[in-house]
């Protein structure tokens, strides 16, 4: 009779264990970290909005092709302007990673 009660009883209070109600609150840990190089915003382009094509024709008339050459050169300008704002960020890393060489 004994080892009816025990055996529930046990594992009643390991699934507790496990769960966390008979764990201790452990403090947490404190990380400081140290800001050292500020970077300055390089901008940000709004995204473009294209033109939609015209429903009513179809996708290789003359009124859609222009349509579609019109928003290749939108797109393209978009691109350029993302890769000089990486090129931006790119030159803010590699004079930080020179003032970090002569600290060192």
């Amino acid at each position: 009779m004994m080892k009816r009660i025990l055996m529930p009883l046990i594992a009643l209070i390991t699934c507790l264990n496990i769960s966390g109600c008979g764990t201790w609150n452990c403090p947490e840990a404190k990380i400081k970290v140290q800001h050292v190089y500020h970077y300055t915003s390089c901008g940000k382009e709004a995204i473009p909005n294209y033109i939609p094509l015209d429903p009513t024709k179809h996708l290789g008339s003359a009124e859609n092709a222009n349509i579609l050459i019109g928003n290749l050169e939108i797109m393209t300008d978009y691109n350029r302007s993302l890769i000089n704002i990486i090129d931006c960020y790119e030159k803010q890393v590699d004079n930080s990673s020179e003032k970090l060489n002569e600290v060192y």
